[in-house]
């Protein structure tokens, strides 16, 4: 069964106007940091256990005026003393809906928390690569809604890949913070964020699967595997002028229900946008049969439904749109309904590196006006990747326009010397106090929803990426032609993109479980 982050006990309705934080109420942890407490600050808690026909989970309402820098939040906090990272506890879904309103530019709705490398991935080396020693703290942040400030557009930060996780797309980038507050006092460590592609996705209520934006990071490089520090959904301003507070805005978080444990929500989930300043199309089923009558291929004119438009290629195969990579993509927004997916340009290269195309078994009759000749394909391949798989990072061939990631900064951190346990983008919160992990009948199974490959794999994309097919949970090594190992990744069960940091050359991928090898390119 899944765990909905609380126990059945009443409502216990408090409002805070300082500094605050309480475990526990109705199951969830929730917290008010204000920076030097300056100004005026509210955070009344409206939440409930997160059962019922009518639930909410863990919610709130804030105001503030006069202030420098301030959080509002609510979710679940493991503690210190946790030794359980983000697979060990389980599937990790919130589910929230939120309203807002701030003129402030620095301003984050969405999830929040703090984890931890393992000992064998704590990073030596700055995100421009010069050398460094850092703490095996991450602050980690999945933002759905914001004001006009990027936290990650500064120079201190840099792009690993992308991916598409409940049908939005997202940068996914680090940062390094220098000598800046952490949970255990000052030091050097890293910032995790996934921040929407395009402020068209920003949204104030939807699904998030925060266990996909986990396996999405680990898969470009970005190891958030040692024990998980806290999960929360959060409200947070930042607004100063030397030591005067600036801030004001108010905020309602009507809907926080934080699942813990089952199975993962559809790979592309619906979004709403609720208040935020832009919403995601609307989530697409991928169609698995082939609707009669074929349609002509190529064509200059799309079809009137592209999700469920079929054509036989010159393979003799039969094909229709994938639904999954679907999303804006460094400024162009790409659907089954862009005319190249349908005008045969990009095609072959399409097929090639499995993108964008879905083989689906052909009709007994019928035949597009290709070259090729009527007939059943021969076999059925749905390569479909659920959000629980790092989804899209794509080659120059497989979109409209090629992968470059862009290096970033957050903003400064700063940090109260309370014992309260907080954090944010522009600011780092955070408490040397140990805070106790909460029992419960969590589920620590993930299921894995995306189809199993048959066999070992792995193609050359562009930007020094490779895509690893693999049937089952595998380290997969990366050997120079002298033999040298240089890297090495976690690969999961299915498909996923990896970011190498290796010259560009030929390379052989190997299977350290089935021992498989293969000769690859890295371009």
């Amino acid at each position: 069964m899944s765990f909905m982050a609380a126990l059945a006990v009443p409502l216990w309705a408090q409002t805070w106007t300082s500094s605050q934080i309480q475990n526990g109420i109705n199951g969830y942890d929730y917290e008010l940091w204000n920076q030097d407490n300056k100004g005026t600050v509210r955070m009344e808690i409206t939440g409930d256990n997160g059962t019922g026909a009518n639930a909410k989970g863990g919610t709130f309402n804030a105001t503030w005026s006069g202030t420098c820098n301030v959080l509002f939040r609510s979710g679940k906090k493991w503690g210190t003393s946790n030794t359980r990272n983000h697979t060990d506890i389980g599937q990790i879904t919130f589910d929230f809906a939120a309203n807002w309103n701030s003129p402030d530019d620095v301003k984050y709705l969405g999830l929040y928390g703090w984890a931890y490398y393992k000992s064998d991935k704590v990073p030596t080396k700055r995100e421009n690569g010069s050398n460094a020693s850092f703490s095996n703290q991450i602050e980690w942040y999945i933002i759905q809604d914001r004001g006009s400030y990027n936290p990650t557009s500064g120079s201190d930060c840099k792009g690993y890949g992308e991916a598409t996780i409940n049908g939005i797309a997202y940068d996914l980038k680090v940062c390094d913070r220098i000598g800046q507050p952490m949970l255990t006092g000052n030091g050097n460590f890293k910032q995790f964020f996934s921040v929407p592609k395009s402020t068209s996705s920003h949204r104030s209520s939807g699904i998030i699967d925060a266990t996909a934006h986990f396996k999405a990071w680990h898969n470009v490089g970005m190891y958030m595997d040692g024990p998980l520090y806290e999960a929360a959904m959060k409200v947070e301003s930042y607004k100063c002028s030397g030591t005067t507070g600036q801030g004001s805005g108010s905020a309602s978080v009507t809907k926080n229900l934080m699942t813990i444990g089952g199975t993962p929500p559809p790979a592309t989930s619906s979004n709403s946008g609720g208040g935020g300043t832009g919403s995601s199309s609307s989530a697409r089923t991928q169609a698995t049969t082939c609707k009669t009558p074929l349609i002509t291929y190529p064509t200059s004119t799309v079809p009137t439904d592209p999700y469920t438009a079929c054509f036989r290629y010159t393979d003799n195969k039969c094909y229709v749109c994938k639904v999954e990579n679907e999303g804006e993509f460094e400024g162009n927004l790409n659907t089954c309904a862009s005319g190249w997916v349908w005008d045969g340009t990009r095609i072959d290269d399409n097929l090639t590196n499995g993108y964008w195309y879905y083989e689906v078994p052909c009709p007994a009759t019928g035949t597009s006006s290709s070259s090729a000749a009527a007939g059943t394909s021969s076999s059925s391949v749905a390569a479909g990747t659920s959000s629980s798989s790092a989804a899209t990072a794509t080659s120059s061939s497989s979109r409209a326009s090629s992968s470059s990631a862009a290096t970033a900064a957050s903003s400064s951190s700063r940090a109260s010397s309370s014992s309260v346990a907080a954090g944010a983008s522009s600011s780092s919160r955070a408490s040397s106090s140990s805070v106790a992990a909460s029992s419960s009948s969590e589920e620590t199974s993930i299921r894995v929803l995306h189809t199993i490959p048959l066999k070992f794999r792995v193609r050359s994309l562009n930007n020094g990426t490779l895509n690893i097919e693999s049937n089952s949970d595998a380290v997969v090594y990366l050997y120079n032609t002298k033999g040298n190992m240089v890297q090495a990744f976690d690969v999961p069960t299915g498909s996923s993109i990896v970011k190498t940091v290796v010259p560009t050359g030929i390379y052989i991928v190997k299977n350290s479980k089935t021992k498989e090898k293969q000769r690859v390119m890295v371009k």
